[in-house]
């Protein structure tokens, strides 16, 4: 059987491996970057794409860009890589719960975000103070370095 601990191996396998989709869901399941690979027609196939993000959240860069927007799919794919926001659909982007779940996975992750949270009414009535101390609270009260805090402030200060 074709070793999955190395997705790259995949790209030389036959079409029809790929294609296949009980091999395909092992595959998955065990490497979620192995969906990269997939057939386009296993991309949209919802089991195989939940499999895949519940490994690796980074694998939801190769869904089809309808699983893009189910919200299951991308919350399993950010809380287990919050950079996997950059991935999701627009509207998974305005999601506050998917939004907070990625952060709290992958500080930079609130790059990605709709800029429908970036600028919540609840932070534009703060000052920067009160609007990081609340981000904080939100995220765990983990430091975040300076740079991204700054980009942070910046977006959530009120127009």
């Amino acid at each position: 059987m074709l070793s999955t601990k190395n997705s790259y191996v995949l790209k030389f396998a036959d079409a029809s491996m790929k294609a296949d989709r009980a091999f395909m869901l092992l595959a998955v399941t065990n490497n979620g970057e192995c969906l990269e690979y997939a057939d386009a027609s296993l991309k949209v196939d919802r089991e195989i794409v939940l499999a895949a993000v519940s490994n690796f959240g980074g694998a939801l860069e190769y869904a089809d860009a309808s699983l893009k927007a189910d919200r299951e799919i991308v919350l399993t794919a950010v809380n287990n890589f919050g950079g996997a926001l950059e991935y999701a659909d627009a509207s998974m982007k305005a999601d506050r719960e998917i939004l907070l779940a990625a952060v709290n996975n992958h500080r930079k992750s609130i790059l990605h975000a709709h800029p429908s949270l970036r600028r919540d009414s609840r932070f534009k009535r703060m000052g920067p103070k009160e609007a990081e101390y609340s981000l904080l609270r939100m995220q765990g009260n983990f430091a975040l370095p300076k740079e991204l805090r700054d980009i942070i402030m910046y977006y959530f200060k009120g127009d």
